[in-house]
């Protein structure tokens, strides 16, 4: 695992997953709230149960990624792919496990402090993202933290309605330590 720092905000922290987090994965569920945004073609998540739970929380300690914990629980995760520190960006992803979370700013927040970490302690130039075209509460989110739209995927998710688009959103530092 990379050795990341926890990152903490007034609502919320980052940290390496820990004991008890798959287990709370498991009870959450999949929220067909937030299941609907996976944009994977319906039907093929694998079941959610302890083994699935605990493979998945494997990775996202072997990776540039955090849990999101609310009062120490686990709420969801993030993490930063393709990084590239000599060329200077990175993608980020993020989801909440339930929709009882959503609307409160918590990804937001995590959204922030990843990208200081991002911007201040790695150096990169540039973070961008994929967005669901039709995930309107995302795209605020994603527009708060000073993400631009940059182009458009057609048709490259899966919905229960059918393809949708994605939006490719991008941020760079200076853009971000102005809006600071």
């Amino acid at each position: 695992m990379p050795d990341l720092p926890i990152l903490t905000g007034p609502n919320i922290s980052l940290r390496a997953p820990q004991d008890g987090d798959a287990e709370t994965m498991v009870a959450l569920g999949r929220d067909p709230e937030i299941t609907k945004w996976s944009g994977l073609k319906p039907g093929t998540l694998p079941p959610l149960d302890r083994a699935w739970a605990t493979g998945w929380l494997a990775e996202v300690s072997a990776s540039v990624s955090w849990v999101i914990a609310r009062c120490g629980t686990f709420i969801g995760a993030i993490r930063l792919m393709d990084v590239w520190p000599a060329e200077g960006h990175a993608r980020v992803a993020m989801g909440l496990q339930s929709s009882r979370d959503t609307g409160k700013g918590y990804g937001r927040e995590a959204l922030g402090l990843v990208l200081g970490y991002a911007f201040d302690t790695l150096g990169l130039h540039r973070v961008g993202l994929r967005v669901m075209v039709t995930n309107a509460a995302a795209i605020r989110c994603y527009e708060a933290c000073g993400f631009v739209v940059e182009g458009r995927e057609r048709e490259a998710c899966w919905t229960p309605d059918g393809r949708v688009d994605d939006l490719v959103m991008g941020l760079l530092a200076p853009d971000w330590r102005a809006a600071r």
